[in-house]
Formats: structure tokens, sequence, C-alpha cells
């Protein structure tokens, strides 16, 4: 697990439509959980809170920041849909 991963995910969710619509489809924490480790992309939820934070510090522009605070809140949304 590591902050490297919650950063490619949030890259990966940004940039591949049907990685998103695997993750969207997934009935449950669990299955969010199972696709992450199917991409070899495990991390904690302090490691996804860091990844985020840097992100959002190094920002170019508003609009960026706007989709980065919008990813994270789908991501809570997500991680919850289900609850296992």
């Amino acid at each position: 697990m590591s902050i490297k991963n919650a950063k490619t995910f949030i890259s990966k969710v940004q940039e591949d439509s049907s990685f998103r619509t695997r993750l969207n489809k997934s009935s449950s924490a669990s299955g969010v959980s199972e696709i992450l480790l199917q991409e070899e992309l495990s991390f904690t939820d302090e490691e996804f809170i860091e990844a985020s934070s840097y992100i959002l510090a190094n920002s170019p522009s508003p609009g960026k920041t706007e989709e980065l605070k919008e990813l994270f809140q789908w991501y809570e949304i997500l991680k919850k849909s289900g609850t296992d």
C-alpha cells in the first residue's frame, strides 16, 4: 500500500472511463477493494488523504481543484456503497 498507488488511482480515474465504470458498477465496498487489488492499486484511507492533499496543494488551476474535489467526494461515496 502506498501514496504512489493512491496518486496512480486518482490519475487513472481521471483518464480511464472504463476503470471508472467498473468501479461504479461495483455493488459493495469489498467489490471496490477487489478491483483495486486486481489493478495493484492498494492504499489506505490515510494514504488516499495524503495523496489528495498533495495533488490539491499542487493543482495548477482552480478548475482542476474543483474537479479533484469532486473526484474525492465520489471516492468517499464509492467506498461506502452497499456497505458490507
